[in-house]
């Protein structure tokens, strides 16, 4: 990714995490494995009791709605890894 995330320590009973593109701000879309890779970052926070807000704001190319629904897909069935 373009744009590293630093490794983060929860410090409340919730997460937010806010996506904008890995290639391009706010104008490219996130591959199935990178979505996979936040899935299973999620479900790890989730598993500690935390809730986890996802923001996608990737939407120049119209990626932020469909990449929401696969991420929520991929934790909901618990299909994240690397």
């Amino acid at each position: 990714s373009r744009y590293p995330v630093p490794e983060v320590v929860a410090t409340a009973p919730f997460v937010y995490f806010r996506f904008h593109g890995p290639k391009e701000l706010f104008a490219s879309g996130y591959s199935e494995s990178e979505l996979r890779h936040w899935a299973a970052r999620i479900k790890a926070l989730l598993v500690s009791d935390l809730d986890v807000y996802a923001y996608f704001n990737n939407d120049a190319c119209a990626d932020a709605v469909p990449n929401a629904e696969t991420l929520a897909k991929m934790v909901k069935l618990g299909l994240g890894g690397r």
